[in-house]
């Protein structure tokens, strides 16, 4: 039988620059950033890249050599880049977040299709010019392990009040989807003959025997509290901006000036419009929340409920000690 051998991967330049990714727990109000990020100047429109998303988590608990999943990582996005400059598997549908019919403008990419390929984009990539916004999901739980893949990014780390985001998990009908839904496509864990979200890690069986919105709290708590740890630990505090939904939606033109001032770019024309889209500014209701919090109640176990609630007081009483600048 052939030995294994010891392989080192080779990593090749890096030409994706100037990354931005916007990233938080899904329904956090990621998706409200999407034309207001793209709006900017010299953004190019906001992509999804669910690799980062499957890779990153893989290395962090050692199921993934980190060489081999730089080496990875640094291809796909290299190539990523590359075709979006030459228009190659860019989105037309007109109702998708990533289509580019919800960008400032679209010519871009139209032009861009007839463009020559070759070493001339390489050369123009490689200025960094451009902005390119991806919409991730829990990267900030695993932020340490991000940065050993030598990325070059900055990231809008969103929060958003922790009863407000289970609430939506569940009504979402992620208490149930995961290894159900072949539209999920969050990276799954062997539990003998189950399947569990790669964030049950640390308490799987807990998570198996819960009920629907008992796994949507667990999930939002593991997420959470383990975003904030390596937030509050970032050896690279100046890739990252925080911004909290409650204050975005309200204060829209306020927040967006101080996340123009730490991307250093400006708004354009097309930015106000896209503010308006995102239903922004609005007013938030607090019988909403208390809706939310009877609806959910009862179906929690006391021990997991107290938890989440003591979550959510940290967070409405300061942000859970996060500071903006």
């Amino acid at each position: 039988m052939a030995k294994k051998r010891k392989i080192e991967f080779g990593v090749t330049e890096n030409i994706a620059k100037n990354l931005v990714f916007i990233d938080g727990l899904p329904r956090c109000g990621k998706s409200l950033f999407s034309g207001i990020l793209s709006s900017l100047d010299r953004f190019e429109h906001i992509k999804f890249f669910s690799l980062i998303e499957h890779i990153v988590p893989s290395a962090a608990v050692g199921a993934i050599d980190i060489g081999c999943a730089k080496a990875i990582l640094r291809l796909n996005l290299n190539e990523l880049i590359y075709n979006s400059f030459i228009s190659r598997n860019v989105n037309f549908r007109p109702d998708d977040q990533t289509g580019i019919w919800n960008y400032k403008d679209p010519k871009v990419y139209f032009q861009r299709l007839s463009a020559p390929e070759g070493d001339s984009v390489v050369e123009e990539i490689r200025k960094g010019n451009h902005f390119v916004p991806f919409q991730t999901h829990d990267l900030l739980s695993n932020l340490s392990t991000l940065d050993k893949l030598e990325v070059d990014y900055r990231m809008l780390t969103l929060f958003r009040d922790p009863l407000d985001v289970c609430y939506s998990w569940w009504k979402r009908g992620w208490g149930d989807r995961f290894g159900a839904d072949p539209r999920a496509f969050t990276l799954l864990l062997k539990q003998g003959k189950d399947t569990l979200p790669w964030y049950s890690l640390e308490e799987p069986k807990r998570w198996l025997r819960a009920n629907p919105q008992e796994k949507c709290v667990l999930n939002v708590l593991d997420i959470y509290n383990n975003s904030l740890k390596e937030y509050k630990a970032a050896a690279q505090p100046e890739r990252l901006c925080p911004v909290f939904f409650e204050d975005f939606v309200q204060k829209p033109h306020q927040e967006l000036d101080r996340i123009c001032g730490f991307l250093n770019t400006s708004q354009t024309d097309f930015t106000e419009r896209a503010i308006k889209l995102a239903n922004c500014p609005r007013v938030l209701i607090q019988a909403d929340k208390e809706r939310k919090l009877l609806e959910l109640k009862g179906a929690v176990e006391p021990s997991l409920w107290e938890q989440l609630m003591r979550l959510t007081e940290q967070y409405e009483a300061g942000h859970c000690g996060i500071k903006k600048f």
